[in-house]
């Protein structure tokens, strides 16, 4: 799912729309975690919310690979990886505060 993600933000680096610092995901999804204010969505952003609830689902039932899901996000070059690490980290308690407070100094 993350490879799908990351293949249409592909696309939108083609055109300049994306890379590290800014891509559409801001404006056409504006909370990461499922919320009503994503209800005027584009049908690509679909992405985040099957990667979301998956993502919860494992960081509930397996938080080792929890963990290491967020850590293959980080190695993704564009902005949206980087919002789904901050929410991912901020929701979850199998991260220290340490760990916490790393991703958000390095985001």
């Amino acid at each position: 799912m993350s490879d799908l993600l990351e293949q249409a933000l592909n696309l939108y680096a083609v055109v300049g729309q994306a890379n590290s610092d800014r891509d559409p995901s801001v404006i056409d999804r504006p909370s990461i975690v499922p919320h009503h204010q994503n209800h005027a969505f584009h049908e690509w952003t679909v992405l985040f919310d099957l990667l979301w609830r998956a993502w919860d689902h494992v960081d509930a039932t397996a938080p080792d690979q929890s963990r290491a899901l967020v850590r293959r996000w980080r190695e993704r070059p564009y902005f949206a990886f980087k919002r789904l690490v901050l929410a991912a980290v901020t929701a979850s308690d199998n991260f220290t505060p340490g760990e916490k407070l790393e991703v958000l100094i390095n985001a």
